[in-house]
């Protein structure tokens, strides 16, 4: 009986130690296996992240697209030749006119019974005109000359400046007077600065025609290129010159001086030829009028 109990207390202690050991073996291999990622079912997830359709808080609109990426900023959103297409155009500035119809004056020759245009010029106490408006029919000058200024485009000169002729070049048709007084309003001189015109380019006539009475008048034409009449060249234009123009100013689009417009001498060179010179208008180049100005105030 002794025995037999100590087996038994033998068995049971051999028991106890044999699930101890399991346990403690089951234990180590729990803490070295690596720990396996639970990996989601797509389709699932997807499911489940769809709203209920028996859920009244199902969204009524679809969603707002979102918003496309937006470019690095080192690459430009618009290549710079876009740019300049779409760019809005630049308004182009021409001539005032009226600021430049101040420089133009109406010349006067009383005892030789007619008048012209002229422009100031030099410094200011200068004006540069025809000769055949400060010359009779002989070639005598005129004795009386007065220059009238006016203080706006659409006026009559309000004020009358005498002058006196300084010198003339009958040849290019071409005379320069000094004003004996002054203005009360100083007016700017016009700038006498060659350039080479252009086949179709617009010029503007800027004088007093005997038609228009004692109001200036601003006539358009195009040029149409250059006659050589006695050695020297006129610019043609289509522009209708009336007579009484003679010796105002011609300027390009930008209102740059260009030329003194004439026609009488010169139809009188040429009225034997039939060319139709009475039918366009003809201009003194600046180039030809700057060369006379130099040579008559270095006289003077």
């Amino acid at each position: 009986m002794v025995a037999l109990a100590a087996f038994g207390a033998g068995r049971i202690l051999w028991n106890d130690q044999a699930e101890s050991a399991a346990t403690e073996e089951a234990s180590a291999d729990s803490r070295s296996a690596p720990e396996t990622a639970q990996v989601p079912d797509p389709e699932s997830a997807l499911t489940s992240s769809l709203p209920d359709e028996s859920s009244p808080d199902l969204p009524l609109s679809e969603p707002e697209p979102l918003p496309l990426p937006t470019e690095p900023s080192s690459v430009p959103s618009q290549r710079p030749e876009d740019q300049s297409l779409g760019a809005p155009e630049q308004t182009q500035t021409g001539a005032d006119w009226g600021e430049l119809a101040l420089s133009v004056v109406l010349v006067s020759a009383d005892d030789c019974g007619w008048s012209g245009s002229g422009s100031i010029v030099g410094d200011g106490g200068y004006v540069l005109t025809n000769a055949h408006v400060v010359q009779n029919e002989y070639g005598s000058r005129c004795s009386s000359l007065w220059v009238g200024f006016t203080d706006s485009f659409d006026q009559e000169p309000a004020e009358w400046v005498p002058a006196r002729l300084v010198g003339t070049d009958s040849v290019h048709d071409l005379a320069l007077l000094r004003l004996t007084g002054r203005p009360a309003r100083a007016r700017e001189p016009v700038e006498i600065d060659p350039r080479r015109l252009d086949p179709g380019e617009l010029i503007t006539v800027l004088g007093y025609p005997l038609t228009g009475g004692r109001r200036m008048t601003l006539t358009q034409g195009v040029y149409s290129g250059v006659i050589t009449v006695d050695d020297g060249d006129y610019i043609k234009t289509d522009a209708d010159l009336a007579g009484g123009n003679s010796g105002g100013a011609a300027f390009d689009s930008s209102g740059a001086f260009v030329g003194v417009p004439t026609g009488l001498s010169l139809v009188r060179r040429v009225e034997d030829e039939d060319w139709g010179v009475d039918e366009v208008g003809w201009v003194i180049p600046a180039a030809v009028a700057e060369r006379f100005l130099q040579r008559t105030l270095a006289a003077s």
